[in-house]
């Protein structure tokens, strides 16, 4: 579990970036599909929510997370439809 240091907290906005690459890698024309607008807005929407919000160890924790790509194609093949990103655990 991490302990809220600043440099682990950028190792994991980080990560979350190399996730939503490799989640659209798939995607034909993944960089018109993850544009920097889209992967900023869901870059803020992590840290903004689920970074400071999840707690690997209650109980009640989500399965699915989800993430917006505003304006983004839907591709349900990897779970992107009506601008949301929908990654599972």
């Amino acid at each position: 579990m991490g302990t809220g240091g600043a440099c682990g907290a950028i190792f994991l906005s980080q990560n979350f970036e190399g996730l939503l690459k490799e989640r659209l890698a798939a995607a034909a024309k993944s960089e018109e599909v993850l544009t920097p607008k889209r992967l900023s807005a869901a870059v803020k929407h992590f840290e903004g929510e689920l970074k400071f919000k999840f707690n690997l160890y209650d109980e009640d924790v989500d399965n699915s997370f989800e993430f917006p790509l505003p304006g983004a194609p839907d591709i349900p093949d990897i779970g992107l439809e009506g601008g949301t990103l929908t990654i599972k655990k």
